[in-house]
């Protein structure tokens, strides 16, 4: 008898888990438009150095199709400062 109960409640604990795993989805955080995103809030809040990283991890999923992230890369690049440390040598 105490077999059967616990075979009936496991087996209800597996159909539960089984009805409920195919409605759950997780959200994709990495896709092109939550990035975009990130890089415009990290833009706004003068990280340009992690913008322009963003931006150019953004335009290399695209294809290089959006020319106005183009611009938004190259300005975040410029905004930075990198360029000036690669000329310095450093």
């Amino acid at each position: 008898m105490k077999n059967c109960k616990i075979f009936f409640l496991s087996f209800l604990f597996v159909l539960k888990f089984a009805y409920f795993t195919p409605f759950a989805s997780a959200q994709n955080l990495f896709d092109s438009i939550h990035s975009e995103m990130y890089a415009h809030y990290l833009f706004a809040n003068h990280e340009y150095e992690l913008a322009s990283q963003e931006f150019e991890r953004i335009l290399f999923m695209t294809d290089y199709t959006n020319d106005s992230l183009k611009w938004l890369c190259v300005k975040s690049i410029r905004l930075s400062g990198i360029l000036k440390a690669q000329k310095k040598g450093l």
